[in-house]
């Protein structure tokens, strides 16, 4: 009996580092690259980044840097479109105001009043054409990320419990996957009403300025974002409290199963034991692998929207200033309505972004630590 476990420890062993040196083909890691937008793929592609190896090693600061403004430099484009175009109309409403007080306070101009109310509904239409866009754009954006979970998630999840995360992994996959369809809800359901319902009072505001839309538009844009930010909170926190429960079972698992081998098999436990350690250090790094280009992945795929709210929330902000400048009280409540629209949208993007890497980088970081 003993020869015969000596002699089949050497094809044991042989077949655990097979399957280690081909684990990378196993775990549906293919799939992933599939699941990404077209625009994320070339991005990741560019940076020699895939599931099966270590591209984040690749990264430098300078680099990450460089393509955060070459990005921002992309998507400049239509916001300095949208902040001319808004220019031009707080300039022709300045010069109907200009003409209105020269008729004299008393008997204002009934023509130059028409012109500014025109002046005003013109901004508020060049405000919403490109505000929808971006919603539409961020819409798609997170529903690109939601889509993207459901594929990376199971794919983790499942190198996690190999790697004998087992009540981990499916603590992670149910938070992960939960998280990511609330967002996409929330975007469907919410996002695009109360982005129509803000412009529509802020563009009545603008002709009646009884109706104070911008401070409307304040007060939901504070809501929202307290609402996001509790959301956050809550599942994180729970994420954490479950995770590290979980993370001592698991642990306490693998080493029972150790001590078993080891003091089970004669002769040859320890050395089995051994390689049983052997192959999970191997999955471990395809497990690293993979989580750390869902990160770089779930970044990829809402940066680019992200950044383009950023330039228009910039944009309408400098365009509000403008007409304050000039005193058009309307004009400028309506852009500071417009720039509280951006800063919702930018609030679940990067709340969005934020979950997938506190979600992933804690599981990364607690089993690596707790081993």
């Amino acid at each position: 009996m003993k020869r015969i476990i000596k002699a089949a420890m050497p094809l044991f062993i042989f077949l655990i580092f097979t399957f280690s040196s081909h684990a990378q083909e196993d775990f549906g890691q293919d799939e992933l690259m599939d699941a990404l937008p077209e625009g994320a793929r070339d991005m990741l592609y560019g940076s020699g980044i895939t599931p099966d190896n270590a591209g984040a090693l690749n990264l430098s600061p300078f680099a990450v840097i460089r393509g955060l403004w070459d990005l921002f430099i992309q998507e400049l484009t239509q916001p300095l479109r949208m902040l001319a175009a808004l220019v031009g109309v707080i300039l022709l409403c300045a010069v109907a105001e200009t003409l209105r007080d020269s008729a004299g306070g008393d008997n204002p101009n009934r023509a130059s009043d028409a012109f500014a109310v025109v002046g005003v509904l013109a901004g508020a239409g060049l405000m919403i054409m490109y505000v929808s866009d971006i919603v539409v754009r961020a819409t798609g954006a997170l529903n690109a990320g939601g889509t993207f979970l459901l594929t990376f998630v199971p794919v983790f999840a499942g190198i996690m419990a190999v790697t004998g995360q087992l009540t981990t992994a499916s603590v992670f996959s149910v938070s992960l996957i939960t998280a990511g369809q609330v967002f996409t809800y929330i975007t469907s359901a919410f996002l695009t009403p109360l982005t129509s319902c803000i412009l529509g009072i802020s563009a009545a505001g603008a002709v009646n300025p009884d109706l104070k839309a911008d401070a409307l538009a304040e007060m939901i844009k504070k809501l929202v974002i307290w609402t996001l930010g509790l959301l956050v909170t809550l599942f994180t926190g729970l994420l954490s409290l479950q995770s590290f429960i979980s993370s001592s079972a698991d642990t306490v698992a693998m080493r029972a199963m150790k001590f078993t081998v080891s003091s089970s098999v004669p002769f040859v436990g320890g050395a089995v034991s051994d390689a049983l350690a052997a192959v999970r250090g191997s999955i471990n790094l395809v497990r690293n692998s993979t989580g750390t280009f869902g990160i770089i992945a779930g970044i990829a795929i809402i940066a680019p929207t992200l950044v383009s709210v950023f330039c228009h929330k910039i944009a309408l902000g400098i365009a509000a200033a403008v007409s304050g400048v000039f005193g058009l009280r309307q004009l400028s409540s309506l852009l500071k309505s417009g720039e509280s629209v951006m800063g919702i949208i930018f609030a679940l993007l990067f709340c969005f972004t934020l979950i997938v890497i506190i979600s992933v980088g804690f599981m990364l970081m607690i089993w690596n630590g707790g081993v």
